[in-house]
């Protein structure tokens, strides 16, 4: 009888509790979803960069960064995607010729948050990538995904 009643007063609570959404940076199957943002059958993975962690009280701008090397000539794609929107989230590219104030290209483009940007390299080299969390105020986790992909060569 107790079961019972424990049963039917615990039971309605799985279907009118609020539901979390796992965060799409957990696991691999987050980097699987944010894929398909590249573009389908046009666009090759090349590689994914996961930005996950914990807000510092004493900094409002949150930064990752990895390094990628970029060949000339050719066309790649970067995906910027999250799990709550990629407001206040921000992909850029940038090197020595290009510093992280002027940065070769960036998901934040014309006063807009956008998801992604193509990138046109015209230089052999070692490039940076970093995912920037601005003004994160309400959020103690973080959590985001970028992604690389190829698209072609240009001549």
């Amino acid at each position: 009888m107790i079961k019972f009643l424990l049963f039917s007063l615990l039971f309605p609570l799985l279907f009118f509790a609020p539901i979390e959404l796992k965060a799409q940076c957990d696991d691999e199957m987050g980097v699987f979803n944010c894929a398909e943002l590249l573009g389908g059958d046009t666009v090759i993975y090349l590689s994914d960069f996961t930005a996950k962690g914990k807000k510092k009280k004493t900094y409002n701008d949150v930064r990752f960064d990895w390094d990628v090397y970029l060949n000339k000539n050719t066309n790649y794609r970067f995906v910027l995607c999250c799990s709550d929107g990629i407001a206040d989230k921000e992909l850029i590219l940038y090197n020595e010729d290009f510093p992280i104030e002027t940065p070769c290209a960036s998901t934040f483009k014309d006063g807009l948050d956008n998801y992604f940007f193509d990138y046109h390299c015209l230089k052999d080299g070692l490039y940076n990538v970093c995912i920037k969390f601005k003004n994160e105020k309400n959020t103690k986790r973080l959590c985001a995904i970028g992604l690389l992909g190829y698209i072609g060569k240009s001549h």
